[in-house]
């Protein structure tokens, strides 16, 4: 009785249970960046969430959505959304790993200190074990979809590592 209790009060407060978020897999994740891949040289455009435009948070969902056509996200109090942007992606859909863990498709975070995070990009591999990567993202500076070297203990042209880690999304088994 207790239970049926508390479903009734949450939902005319308008709490919302928190959803059920896993992992992408490694398959899924490499599928994503191979997905992604197909698109260098696509034009950057702020905003833009494909087929032929993006920008750095939008080639991922993009990629991602390939792979998992259901693809959603957790948002503020728990609300699920269809597309999202970086700041939204690190602080709800993301786990950080230690560098050994990253697999080709996870996610690389960077900031100028303007933001916690400023830009987003997909790691590619190592080009120099945990001290340069390449990450593929949609480069504003660049103008187009592109595949950058990046040191990762070093400030490059004002922007710096945050994170690097694993996307999560909501629901459904891994493909």
């Amino acid at each position: 009785m207790s239970a049926i209790v508390l479903a009734v009060v949450s939902a005319c407060s308008g709490i919302r249970p928190r959803p059920v978020q896993r992992l992408v897999s490694d398959d899924e994740a490499r599928a994503a960046l191979a997905a992604a891949m197909t698109k260098l040289g696509s034009p950057y455009k702020w905003g833009a969430r494909g087929p032929d435009e993006f920008d750095s948070s939008g080639i991922i969902v993009w990629a991602y959505r390939q792979v998992i056509p259901e693809l959603r996200f957790v948002g503020s109090y728990h609300r699920i959304f269809f597309d999202t942007n970086h700041a939204n992606l690190y602080a709800r859909n993301f786990e950080p790993l230690p560098f050994e863990r990253l697999r080709p498709g996870d996610l690389v975070y960077l900031t100028d200190g303007s933001a916690t995070v400023t830009h987003g990009a997909m790691f590619v591999r190592w080009v120099k074990p945990y001290e340069v990567m390449e990450f593929l993202d949609a480069s504003t500076r660049l103008g187009q979809v592109v595949i950058q070297e990046w040191p990762v203990r070093e400030v490059v042209r004002g922007q710096w590592l945050v994170a690097a880690g694993r996307l999560k999304v909501v629901g459904g088994a891994p493909r």
